[in-house]
Order: structure tokens, then C-alpha cells, then sequence
């Protein structure tokens, strides 16, 4: 059985509704899966609400941009301490830095020091109510994609 993403961009019961389903459960959540990873992919980001732990390479500049918002919550925005790859952290203060929820940018008082995935930071990000154009996306994905396996006359692999 095919469970649905935790993540999904639409409930089955408005896939069920939209699309008019007269396939199973287990089908409809291959397809809404199918979908959401697909539009994520094309996105290179998540976007229900989730936690990500994310490693960001200093750069000099005082801004770094994380790769999922709108931000809810950062948990810890921390420093690697030691010169090679090991991993040990310093919490940078939250007085040390502020964030703009809608971009997900981050700015720091003073600059990332260059150094690669010398930074990570624990956050929240993502919408509780997916926006409507993105499910609209997802539920035409799915009615293009299954109209086309319709049409050629394949039910199941």
C-alpha cells in the first residue's frame, strides 16, 4: 500500500473531489506523491510545514538565504568551532542575527565567515495551508498524468 507523503501539496479528499476518482486510495496517493515530488524537485524546496536541519556555506557577506520559507521558526543558527570537518558547534546568539520570514534570509550582526557548510541551522519552514495555486498545480499534474496512463489503456503494473 502506498501511503500518503506527510508532506502531500493536497489531501486525498480534494484530490478525490477535483478529479472526480474512481480509482483506489492506493492509486490516488502513488499519483499525489508523484506530483508533489515532482513539483518540489522543479522547486528545490518543500513547501508544508517541516523542520530541516540545513548546512550553509559562509560567504563573507552578512546574509545567507535558506533554501525552504516562509520561515516559522529558527531553532538554532550555529558555528562549526573547529578548522576541519568534525562536528563541533557554537550556538550563535539570537541577538546576533535576524530573519526575514517571507524570503528566508538570515542576517547576521557580522558576517558568515568563509568556509564551506561552516554554518547549520534548525528551522521550521513551510506553509500550515498550502496556497491554492500549488494545489491547483498538483491536481492538474495528476488529472494530465492519469488521463494519459487512461488513454493508453494500462490499469496497473
Amino acid at each position: 500500500m502506498t501511503a500518503l507523503l506527510s508532506y502531500a501539496l493536497v489531501s486525498v479528499a480534494d484530490a478525490q473531489t477535483f478529479l472526480n476518482w474512481k480509482g483506489t486510495v492506493d492509486e490516488l496517493n502513488f499519483w499525489i506523491n508523484a506530483a508533489t515530488q515532482f513539483i518540489e524537485g522543479k522547486c528545490n524546496r518543500r513547501f508544508a510545514n517541516t523542520t530541516h536541519t540545513e548546512y550553509i556555506d559562509g560567504s563573507g557577506s552578512d546574509e545567507a538565504v535558506l533554501k525552504n520559507f516562509p520561515i516559522i521558526l529558527i531553532t538554532s543558527l550555529q558555528r562549526r568551532t573547529a578548522a576541519d570537518n568534525t562536528n563541533s558547534w557554537e550556538t550563535i546568539d539570537t541577538d546576533d542575527y535576524w530573519q526575514d520570514t517571507d524570503s528566508g534570509i538570515i542576517t547576521k550582526t557580522t558576517a558568515f565567515e568563509r568556509r564551506k557548510q561552516n554554518y547549520k541551522v534548525v528551522y521550521s519552514a513551510g506553509y500550515a495551508q498550502i496556497p491554492f495555486d500549488l494545489q491547483y498545480l498538483c491536481l492538474t499534474l495528476i488529472k494530465e498524468a492519469s488521463s494519459k496512463i487512461e488513454k493508453l489503456g494500462i490499469s496497473s503494473e
